[in-house]
């Protein structure tokens, strides 16, 4: 069976202790899972192995068949892998928009002097971003505050726009980093229905 992500016996020690040991994950395309276990179990450095915020010391990690070892985080999300983390990291000055939009820049192909001139290209480029960026925000019920600042909305709020964000740059996976945590009970429920309608739709 083909894989879409392929995590094989990927590991790392800290001063001796082994935060992750020998953890196989294998995703397909399309699919939706889980990864559970209790504080501590090392679930986000499992995430930070995969996305190269820290190198495996053990094991590999390909994407759609690439080796994404070795690679730095922007790279092996500009490759297609994407991530929400446990804190929130927004930009709280920017406004939510222009938050999501940072994302789409990763797909982006603005050459400097276009930038500095703003051509048409570059004008036709941004709308674009601005116009799928508003997408995100409306299926995410953010569309209202998209001019606002980030640091303003509520937690709950934060939480779907990072995932926003994630989106924004054209992931093939998606990994989110407990992006229920601190939520009440009615947006938990809502965050797993956004989630569970996106799925077909950015998957």
């Amino acid at each position: 069976m083909s894989y879409l992500l392929d995590a094989q016996g990927i590991g790392i020690t800290f001063g001796g202790m082994k935060a992750v040991q020998d953890l196989t994950l294998q995703l397909p395309s399309g699919v939706l899972y889980g990864l559970i276990g209790p504080n501590g179990a090392g679930k986000t450095t499992a995430f930070n192995l995969i996305t190269g915020v820290y190198a495996p010391q053990t094991g590999s990690v390909k994407l759609a068949g690439d080796v994404v070892i070795g690679l730095r985080p922007h790279q092996i999300a500009k490759a297609g892998l994407s991530r929400t983390f446990q804190n929130i990291r927004l930009f709280g000055e920017l406004s939510v928009l222009e938050n999501v939009m940072l994302g789409s820049h990763l797909r982006g192909k603005h050459k400097l002097l276009s930038t500095l001139l703003r051509t048409p290209r570059f004008v036709a480029q941004e709308e674009a971003m601005r116009e799928r960026a508003m997408a995100l925000l409306e299926i995410f019920d953010l569309g209202k505050r998209a001019n606002e600042q980030a640091k303003n909305l509520p937690y709950g709020d934060q939480r779907r726009l990072e995932i926003c964000r994630a989106l924004a740059t054209e992931p093939k996976v998606l990994l989110l980093d407990e992006p229920a945590a601190g939520m009440n009970p009615s947006e938990k429920k809502s965050l797993a229905s956004t989630i569970r309608a996106i799925r077909g739709r950015f998957g």
